[in-house]
């Protein structure tokens, strides 16, 4: 609840406004010297070092893009009609997706494990509109998962969305499909991930694939198409989980602090 009510972004912000107007030759010279309190609209981050230091390396990202010391192709964001972002605004946009990102993962260790949820960890109800739940996954966390690979032409030139209108792959158990878009583990109705136990803990939690890492509050400040990063500036939160179900006013809080839209939706109907 505190990390929601005082978000670092905005600290952050307010640490890259200064390293440009202030002259300073390295951003550790400017942190060396927030040792009190600093107040940003109104808001008072009583250790501003502790609060700063887990995003240390987004902000220098951005101190190298504005010095010219990074790829910039690689390091610029794009508007929605296609035309790139100059690099002063692809340094902020850029390193407050990385920010809010990883203090949402945070936010959800400490939030997702007590509401005893298998959302994530389950397919579609049998009454649901949906006829299966797909997990991404990378090809090194395959190994964790011991089911069937389907890798043939059916799947690897098409997507998930494109083969269920051709094919109904999803009546089967859960399996791993390697898509166009990369490996994703296929849960159909009433399954579940063999990894979940029958007390609906992970046994694998602590060796978790890192979209299960993920929040269930997604950071969309930019959203990558096409090998391009987009600029959308969004919050998205899931209301099928139950502590955003909870939560709403809270994440709508961090969102505005933040400076994005935020955007309630099911993920499941």
């Amino acid at each position: 609840m505190e990390m929601l009510g005082l978000p670092s972004w905005p600290l952050c912000r307010l640490v890259l406004l200064l390293y440009i107007t202030g002259g300073f030759s390295s951003l550790h010279e400017l942190l060396e010297e927030l040792n009190g309190p600093m107040e940003v609209d109104d808001y008072t981050y009583h250790d501003p070092q502790k609060t700063i230091s887990p995003h240390i390396e987004p902000l220098q990202q951005a101190v190298d893009i504005l010095a010219g010391n990074t790829n910039q192709i690689s390091a610029t964001a794009f508007e929605k009609n296609g035309d790139p972002c100059d690099a002063l605004e692809s340094a902020f946009l850029l390193a407050q997706q990385q920010v809010i990102e990883k203090e949402l993962e945070k936010i959800n260790s400490i939030l997702c494990a007590p509401c005893s949820c298998t959302l994530c960890c389950t397919g579609p109800k049998s009454d649901d509109l949906q006829e299966y739940f797909e997990i991404p996954l990378s090809e090194h966390e395959l190994v964790q998962f011991d089911l069937n690979r389907i890798e043939d032409n059916r799947t690897i030139t098409t997507t998930a969305p494109e083969a269920e209108k051709k094919w109904p792959f999803y009546k089967d158990s859960p399996a791993l499909f390697h898509w166009s878009s990369g490996w994703s583990l296929i849960l159909p109705k009433e399954s579940s991930c063999p990894n979940l136990s029958k007390e609906g803990r992970c046994k694998i939690y602590e060796n978790r694939p890192y979209v299960c890492k993920k929040p269930q509050i997604f950071s969309y400040v930019l959203e990558k198409q096409n090998d391009k990063l987009i600029k959308q500036e969004k919050l998205l939160a899931i209301t099928d989980c139950p502590y955003v179900k909870n939560l709403k006013e809270e994440i709508a809080k961090y969102g505005r602090l933040c400076g994005l839209e935020v955007v309630f939706s099911r993920n499941k109907i």
